[in-house]
């Protein structure tokens, strides 16, 4: 997650919430945990094994996903917080700290370059696997009519 230092003191919930994320869907698909870095100057990682495809789909997602819903939340909790009185409000450092802690969780919601190509590769050895196995012709047909489905998207983006 390389991001300028500057960003990563000023929206460090963010990047701890992300990297807490991983953690909480590797703990959910059961994928153990190695090594886990909650925040630094140059980077904050969830080091884990190599998980299922489905389960690393997830665990790539999880961040974008938790992090939008808990940001929403968030927002939804900071909105009547500023009343009539707008800006002028009594409860008005809350609600800006609510809306940086929001701010700082959609920042860095969104994937890593990492955390596509852990997926990607992860999933595309799963059809590797899935074709060139030694799995029964019907699932040898199975993944060679889905392979399109899963990857012929990532052309077009």
């Amino acid at each position: 997650m390389a991001k300028p230092v500057s960003l990563h003191a000023l929206f460090f919930p963010g990047i701890v919430f992300h990297e807490f994320s991983h953690y909480l869907a590797c703990l959910l698909f059961g994928v153990k945990v190695k090594r886990v870095k909650w925040f630094g100057k140059e980077d904050a990682y969830v080091v884990h094994e190599t998980p299922q495809p489905l389960a690393s789909v997830v665990i790539t997602l999880a961040p974008f996903l938790l992090g939008n819903w808990l940001a929403y939340n968030v927002l939804e909790a900071a909105t009547p917080l500023l009343g009539a009185g707008g800006l002028l409000s009594p409860s008005t450092p809350l609600a800006l700290f609510y809306y940086w802690f929001a701010l700082a969780l959609l920042y860095y919601s969104f994937p890593s370059d990492q955390d596509g190509s852990n997926a990607f590769y992860n999933v595309l050895g799963a059809y590797r696997k899935g074709i060139f196995g030694s799995t029964p012709a019907v699932v040898k047909l199975l993944y060679l009519v889905t392979f399109p489905l899963a990857f012929l998207p990532l052309v077009f983006a």
